[in-house]
């Protein structure tokens, strides 16, 4: 059963959000936490896919915030039932996902990734459409690459990287790493190695390894009342990394 999307649903209790709203129910379990299965989930993103190229709904915007979906704040674009009536609506298995969905889409109506803009490389995120800034972002290989303040991918050198969001390739923040001294290398085959200050030590790390906080060496060496360091990580020597 389904009504023409032009024609109000009569679905979330509010005359003004099924008179703009095209609104969708999917079939779940009848008891807490309401899931879904997979392939109605799966139906459900493209369902979507389709609603927004058909109405020119460029992306979704999700906010955990009632306010910001009932008065349509921060550019939020989604509703769910229980913003207009004491229900449990869509059920606790879809509300925690709802951010989930808007990714989801969201790389369908606009892809995002990795694009080279004057011999640079920058990564727009599929969940906003905006190049991020100051962010890991993991490759579908697994592999970890940092995304300058300046939205420049850094490959080269030495650098202090403040704490910093974690993202996967979809654009969904998995986790934070460690502020410290990162030493990168261009590499894209050996990844990305990391230099993390802990006391008196320097900690080295790959980038993978040194979000998941495992330690691949540690050295303490003085130099000039600097630390430094001559070591061989993979088999590649890193000489006189000296701390700024």
């Amino acid at each position: 059963m389904f009504v023409e999307e032009k024609d109000r649903s009569w679905c979330s209790s509010s005359s003004a959000n099924d008179n703009r709203a095209i609104t969708i129910e999917v079939a779940s379990d009848t008891f807490e936490p309401y899931a879904v299965r997979q392939a109605a989930y799966d139906k459900l993103i493209l369902l979507v896919v389709d609603i927004c190229k058909r109405n020119g709904i460029e992306r979704l915007v999700w906010s955990t915030n009632k306010n910001d979906r009932v008065y349509h704040r921060n550019g939020c674009n989604m509703t769910v039932h229980r913003d207009y009536a004491n229900k449990s609506c869509p059920g606790t298995w879809l509300y925690e996902r709802m951010g989930k969905i808007a990714s989801a889409v969201n790389a369908k109506l606009a892809p995002g990734g990795w694009e080279e803009v004057n011999g640079e490389w920058k990564f727009r995120s599929p969940a906003t459409g905006q190049y991020v800034a100051g962010t890991w972002v993991k490759s579908e290989k697994g592999m970890w690459y940092y995304i300058g303040p300046d939205e420049i991918m850094v490959h080269s050198g030495l650098t202090y990287v403040h704490e910093a969001p974690c993202i996967d390739s979809i654009g969904t923040q998995t986790g934070k790493s460690p502020a410290g001294y990162y030493y990168f290398r261009s590499d894209n085959d050996s990844g990305t190695i990391g230099m993390l200050e802990s006391g008196e030590q320097t900690i080295v790390k790959s980038a993978v390894d040194g979000i998941q906080g495992i330690n691949k060496a540690v050295f303490e060496t003085a130099h000039n009342g600097r630390y430094g360091a001559c070591v061989s990580i993979n088999g590649v020597p890193v000489e006189d990394v000296l701390r700024k």
